[in-house]
């Protein structure tokens, strides 16, 4: 007997086309302390904490709190595919009025004292300072930085 014909052999099978792995968003996780309403690009993303998805590039943040007066902001930027950890810790400053003795101190609306006043310990930001004797009134807008003493030297003419 003759042997059995051989089968041919089989057709090379290609291997499967890898397939590209989805690309890894962009992510930004954002904490702040004290506790504040935060925003990204101008849009409110939570208090505290957020973690959300954005474009690559650079990005505004900014943490605010009405009741403290706190109003910061700070600039980030975001590599693509990457996720970016942001803490915003606010320091504080100190601002030193120099007054007359009776004045009344308000900060940012708020009755800090009558000179004389001990150093007003605030956090970092915009705030507005007035000091007011009688029915005379010394406004002056001003930012603190962190671990900045800041002096307020006010005079009226109507106090010697």
């Amino acid at each position: 007997a003759s042997p059995p014909p051989s089968a041919p052999p089989p057709a090379p099978v290609a291997a499967p086309a890898p397939v590209p792995a989805a690309p890894r968003p962009t992510q930004l996780e954002i904490s702040s302390s004290p506790v504040l309403d935060l925003l990204v690009d101008g849009k409110e993303v939570g208090r505290g904490a957020a973690s959300l998805v954005v474009a690559a590039g650079s990005h505004a943040i900014r943490g605010r709190d009405k009741a403290t007066g706190i109003d910061v902001s700070r600039t980030i930027n975001v590599p693509g595919g990457t996720t970016r950890a942001v803490t915003i810790e606010v320091g504080k400053g100190t601002l030193v009025v120099n007054s007359p003795p009776g004045c009344d101190v308000f900060i940012d609306g708020k009755k800090a004292g009558v000179t004389p006043v001990a150093p007003i310990e605030m956090f970092e930001g915009r705030h507005l300072a007035v000091v007011r004797h009688g029915k005379t009134e010394f406004k002056q807008p001003f930012t603190m930085k962190p671990r900045y003493e800041m002096t307020l030297d006010v005079g009226f003419s109507d106090v010697p």
